[in-house]
């Protein structure tokens, strides 16, 4: 056990967003807000005492929604500042609120007995509610992929609803063996749904077909909580085992190539959200659909008045980033997508591109100004605003942008440079590592940021501290070290004529081996993780879908780790699962 935190009331659910933990925590806790930075050493930052029982929360951008009971219903929290949440809108349902899960402008709420509850949050001080589905149990957790939500439905197991159209939710399929009558949470990851039933444990569902689930193996476990699936581990909390890991996946060795989809010219970038990839290309913005991974089709395009060199998805909208600026798309109907608002800047040579919360963080270069960080407010996506423009060090030619909590990472030519974006108009500069090596990438994970370094390869930096980065090690790819996303135990790599390669973090302190290479046929300079699959922009050869996990069924003869805890109300923010 890394470290634990005793919250007053009884922890219900927590979500993690940079370095803070929010904790629903019941009837007298409400959601407690833990500074997780040093996770050996959790701290109080902040409070709100909600009017209900605090149940479930999901955060998006600065805002926290916390299923709050039949007391509260839905409570819209603002959580700009995390040491004072306050709050800012309500909705009172009609059941008792258990979870919530958030998607674009709408809030999806598992009521109880009110099933399924969907709520417009885009005037979030007033939300309203959208329609509502009765599910045959009492609904206790939901999830969403693509145009589905999955509900733990406790006697009515696991229930698929169509939700394409928000207004109209209708009966998609369901899965409710006699073993699976007291469902309580689930995650979906890929093609599979996790459920933790109250009587008999974990259940891995295969969802390939939403409309027919089918029942996997089962962990016997005594009263599960709850569950998390991160890569190829599953942490399954509560009970009489306390916190147990689970190995749920195989990685793929070698990885397969399983779907392409050519685009018109070159493929730059690729963001994947739910049943759509959203790829950046010289000729414009392409949607293709990934419903069927093996058969990736055209689902719409836009041309945006920026290059697009690099594309962010975030909820119902696709932020562009390239030369002259950055654009925004409306994509809430992916077939569709539409430009709603862009920053022009005629000059400007833009790469790198994060977006968190209302505010999209860019980074470029323009002749007569030099290297700069802009950080422009996007809560408007209409009129995305300039609220900061920060000049960088001499010869710090942002390469990549990175955000996790309240730091930004700015990869360049001449090193890595973080940033304090605790006040997002007024960035600080905190720390510098300097570097030999392009930084083209950054993912951050587990207090570690890895680096697409180009011809480097990858590299690992340790940011537990984040005004004193430093560089561990770096592995030498085949070619050029262009993009890199993480799962679980593993670095997946773009490196453009080597292809897509796989390379095994579990030890972070050391160089990570490569396991295993697949050569695309193009040349991969972007890639995004989506379940079982790897998305690549492999350049001419347009997206190439490639399967890197496979998932279990055999369970019970699986597990990696068990920690017993205190069955009370501590939160356990982390252990080793290597």
């Amino acid at each position: 056990m890394a470290g634990s935190y005793d919250t007053p009331g009884s922890a219900n659910d927590v979500a993690i967003d940079g370095n803070y933990a929010y904790v629903a925590d019941g009837t007298n806790g409400g959601l407690q807000v833990i500074d997780i930075g040093d996770p050996s050493q959790p701290t109080y930052r902040g409070s709100y005492n909600t009017p209900g029982s605090a149940n479930g929360v999901a955060i998006d951008g600065d805002r926290a929604y916390v299923a709050d009971g039949a007391a509260g219903g839905l409570q819209v929290i603002d959580i700009g500042d995390p040491s004072q949440p306050a709050p800012r809108g309500s909705y009172n349902t009609p059941g008792s609120a258990q979870g919530v899960a958030i998607a674009g402008d709408r809030a999806y709420v598992a009521d109880n007995g009110g099933g399924l509850q969907i709520i417009d949050i885009s005037q979030y001080w007033s939300p309203s509610l959208v329609s509502s589905y009765d599910t045959p149990g009492f609904a206790y957790d939901v999830a969403l992929s693509g145009d589905y939500a999955y509900v733990a439905d406790s006697g009515g197991g696991l229930q698929v609803v169509d939700i394409a159209d928000p207004a109209e939710p209708t009966y998609a399929g369901s899965c409710n063996p006699p073993e699976l009558n007291a469902a309580k949470d689930v995650v979906i990851c890929g093609d599979y749904a996790y459920v933790t039933d109250h009587a008999s444990g974990l259940h891995a569902l295969d969802i390939s077909d939403p409309t027919s689930p089918t029942p996997g193996d089962v962990f016997a476990a005594t009263a599960p909580q709850a569950v998390a699936v991160e890569g190829d581990f599953a942490c399954l909390a509560g009970g009489e085992y306390g916190l147990l890991v689970l190995d749920v996946a195989d990685v793929v060795v070698p990885p397969v190539l399983v779907g392409t989809c050519d685009t018109p010219s070159r493929a730059s970038g690729v963001a994947v959200s739910g049943d759509y990839a959203y790829v950046a290309d010289t000729w414009g913005l392409y949607v293709i659909d990934i419903s069927d991974p093996a058969s990736p089709q055209y689902a719409g395009d836009c041309d945006p008045l920026v290059r697009a060199d690099d594309i962010v998805v975030a909820g119902d909208y696709a932020y562009v980033a390239g030369a002259d600026g950055l654009e925004v798309l409306d994509i809430s109907d992916p077939s569709s997508p539409v430009s709603v608002g862009s920053w022009e800047h005629t000059g400007w040579a833009g790469q790198g591109l994060a977006v968190a919360g209302d505010y999209a963080y860019v980074g470029g270069h323009q002749e007569t100004e030099g290297f700069k960080l802009v950080v422009l407010d996007v809560s408007d996506p209409a009129n995305p605003t300039v609220v900061a423009s920060v000049l960088l060090p001499a010869h710090h030619w942002p390469r990549s942008v990175a955000v996790a909590g309240n730091v930004a990472y700015v990869g360049s030519g001449e090193g890595f440079l973080v940033f304090d974006i605790g006040d997002p108009t007024s960035p600080v500069l905190v720390g510098t590592c300097p570097t030999n090596y392009d930084v083209v990438d950054i993912a951050i994970a587990r207090d570690h940021a890895y680096l697409a370094a180009s011809f480097s390869g990858l590299a690992v930096v340790d940011v537990s501290n984040p005004t004193a980065p430093v560089v561990l090690w770096y592995t030498p790819t085949y070619d050029r070290a262009t993009s890199v996303d993480i799962a679980g135990d593993y670095a997946f790599v773009a490196d453009s004529q080597g292809g897509l390669s796989v390379l095994w973090i579990g030890s972070p302190g050391f160089p990570a081996p490569i396991i295993a290479r697949l050569d695309t046929p193009g040349s991969a300079v972007d890639v995004a993780l989506a379940g079982d699959h790897a998305y690549v922009a492999d350049r001419e050869e347009g997206l190439q879908v490639v399967e890197v996990f496979e998932r279990l069924y055999d369970l019970e003869r699986d597990l990696v780790q068990s920690l017993v805890i205190d069955q009370s109300d501590e939160v356990i923010y982390a252990a080793s699962i290597t």
